[in-house]
């Protein structure tokens, strides 16, 4: 089990996490992190925007295909979060540290304002040009 000592990068504060692990330290805090962002995709699908368990598919070829497309769906909310972050409106960070809004959750109300706002077509072509990566 390690303890690794990290600065939140947001507040400057020093944080800890603990892992429990064999890995080296410096791995450990990698891999966490990588697992933690499958989670956070996790979550979105299940119950913080998607609800793919609301569905009750249960053929695997229909819930492969739900689960592609969703899949797709988080990314494009992923990146249109981000760019709304760093290109538009940053994300307010809370007293406690941490952002207002995941980059998944301020992209998705993006997308969906987007959507909805037929007025506006070219807030809509900004959500779209993030997943050309251009």
């Amino acid at each position: 089990m390690s303890a690794i000592k990290t600065i939140d990068k947001a507040t400057g504060k020093i944080e800890f996490v603990i892992i429990a692990s064999f890995n080296k330290q410096d791995q450990a805090l990698i891999n966490y992190k990588e697992r933690w962002q499958i989670e956070t995709m996790f979550r979105a699908m299940k119950t913080s925007g998607f609800n793919i368990e609301d569905t009750h598919l249960n053929k695997l070829e229909r819930l492969s295909t739900l689960i592609s497309v969703v899949s797709i769906a988080f990314i494009w909310a992923y990146l249109a979060g981000i760019d709304k972050h760093e290109k538009i409106v940053t994300i307010k960070v809370k007293k406690h540290g941490r952002r207002a809004f995941s980059f998944f959750k301020y992209g998705l109300i993006r997308i969906a304002h987007a959507l909805s706002n037929t007025l506006d077509i070219s807030e809509f072509n900004k959500c779209v040009k993030v997943l050309s990566c251009t």
